[in-house]
């Protein structure tokens, strides 16, 4: 006889004995019984996995162009993924990879029919554009692969938590092509061979090579979740043409006043000289990863970096809780008035920030990621509290962290400023602005970036071609 469903329909008062319920089905028998109830949710709905994809829109029909015409926006240092199958070469720009993560490919090189799909992931930084790894802008990891799995084609979109997840059955994969949950767990997409390398070094080893052009990433949108930096191919003078003449005056002042201010999130005194020369640079934030990857003690790296930059705030972090007011005193004597100290938010640090605020020294809390933190900040005399936004919606998506600080401060008198940090894109930083912060630091290719568009570079080729000048001059 089978087991039978014990369900109570109204509680019964526990004098009166057992209560006897109507013999039934059992899902303990069969989880289809045909005597079961119509079930509220079509079973065939229910899906097993965490939380749904992030949908961030991948390139599903990446359009390609001959190498002299990519002269005309990619650099030569440009970061490219190169794939080669049977003779068919192709690159796709890691500056395009980063807007939109997943490339479904269509065109390019032919698997038997089959295009690859390329997927990028954040996290891992360059070894090749500054003297120490940890200050390396993030090219992320790539991954190359025959998308085909028992016949079928699949079609990916990234999800926030760094995965992938295929349309056709739902299962999501990691950057290295095996699937981490859903479908076929545990099995994984055939690899294609590819380089991370140069977009010189691709397109002279292989001329043939076409690289995905850059309107692939147009209609990506600021509101990505993980949207990354890109500089763009031609963005106006290089870097030594720049710092050619006297530094540009510094927007000091402006933007406690109204107007926007930004920082260069650098130690790095090549970055700071290319910054003291644009003219939009306010000043220098330093934390003790990018002053660990200067290559020399944080008091001559400060000293230097008041040197190249020679006007605005330098905001300096001490590296150690204990040893964080004698490191802090030492900063206030090598850069005077200049310094703004940056303290984490955290209890001991909020005591010493208290006494330096008492002092008359600028005071900056960093790693806000409460509006709590934030009152405390004013609560102490900071002048500044420092988000980290990219790093917070990350890893703690929808959680409006930018207005909910700029609600809790606007209510006091004389609050501290928000100075928006972890910024990976210039519009990144314009939807901090938005969002309430009052200034945004940044590395220096983001800074740069938000001068650049590719449509203004082909108006300015336009205007040069009219003028009987050759395009890009």
């Amino acid at each position: 006889m089978p087991r039978t469903r014990r369900r109570a329909t109204t509680a019964a008062p526990a004098t009166s004995g057992p209560v006897r319920l109507p013999e039934g089905p059992s899902a303990l028998d069969s989880m289809r019984s045909e005597d079961f109830p119509e079930p509220l949710v079509d079973p065939g709905e229910i899906f097993p996995g965490g939380p749904p994809p992030d949908r961030i829109p991948p390139i599903d029909d990446p359009a390609f162009i001959s190498v002299e015409a990519a002269g005309g926006w990619l650099d030569d240092a440009a970061a490219v993924v190169a794939l080669e199958v049977d003779g068919d070469a192709r690159a796709d720009p890691v500056q395009v990879l980063i807007r939109r993560e997943i490339v479904n490919d269509t065109v390019g090189i032919d698997l038997g029919g089959r295009p690859p799909v390329i997927l990028w992931k954040a996290g891992r930084a360059s070894a090749l554009d500054r003297s120490g790894v940890a200050a390396g802008a993030d090219v992320g990891s790539v991954g190359g692969f025959d998308p085909t799995v028992d016949g079928r084609r699949l079609t990916f979109t990234a999800d926030a938590d760094g995965t992938f997840s295929d349309e056709q059955t739902g299962t999501r994969w990691d950057v290295t092509g095996v699937a981490i949950s859903g479908g076929p767990a545990g099995d994984g997409v055939d690899r294609i061979l590819h380089l991370d390398t140069s977009w010189f070094a691709s397109s002279t080893r292989r001329p043939g090579t076409t690289p995905a052009t850059p309107e692939a990433t147009v209609g990506a949108g600021g509101s990505l979740g993980r949207l990354r930096a890109a500089a763009c191919g031609r963005c106006g003078p290089s870097a030594d043409s720049i710092r050619g003449g006297p530094p540009a005056p510094r927007p000091t002042g402006r933007g406690l006043e109204g107007v926007t201010m930004l920082f260069l999130d650098s130690a790095s005194l090549d970055d700071a000289r290319t910054a003291a020369h644009l003219g939009w640079v306010a000043g220098i934030t330093t934390n003790p990863k990018l002053m660990a990857a200067a290559g020399e003690a944080a008091d001559r790296r400060l000293a230097r970096l008041l040197e190249v930059f020679p006007d605005g705030p330098v905001f300096f972090q001490p590296s150690r809780t204990e040893s964080a007011a004698a490191e802090a005193e030492r900063a206030i004597g090598i850069a005077g008035t200049r310094l703004v100290v940056k303290l984490p938010a955290q209890e001991a640090m909020f005591r010493l920030g208290a006494g330096l605020a008492a002092r008359g020294h600028r005071v900056a809390v960093t790693a806000v990621y409460s509006p709590a933190q934030a009152v405390l900040g004013a609560a102490i005399g900071a002048a500044w509290v420092i988000p980290y936004v990219d790093r917070a919606e990350r890893l703690r998506p929808g959680a409006r962290l930018l207005p909910s600080l700029r609600e809790a401060l606007d209510g006091l008198d004389d609050p501290p400023e928000i100075l928006a940090a972890s910024i990976k894109s210039p519009a990144q930083a314009v939807a901090a602005l938005t969002a309430g912060a009052k200034a945004v630091t940044a590395p220096l290719e983001v800074l740069r970036a938000m001068a650049c568009d590719p449509l203004t570079d082909a108006a300015v080729d336009e205007f040069a071609q009219a003028a009987g000048a050759p395009p890009g001059s």
